[in-house]
């Protein structure tokens, strides 16, 4: 079992994750609202951001 391909958020459980996004600066956080952006139609989102990002988009 790999476990990068589970995901636990709240009550629910998720399996068989085609993709996992992650940013660790601002460049990269936008890379990966592209991606969302162009996927949204074809994936449920789930996403679990870190308070820095959180603390960056209310400043804007």
């Amino acid at each position: 079992m790999i476990l990068e391909n589970y995901a636990v958020f709240g009550k629910y459980f998720y399996h068989d994750l085609k993709h996992a996004l992650k940013a660790f600066n601002h460049k990269e956080s936008k890379k990966c609202f592209k991606f969302i952006e162009k996927y949204k139609n074809d994936f449920y989102v789930l996403i679990l951001a870190d308070y820095e990002l959180y603390r960056y988009f209310q400043d804007k």
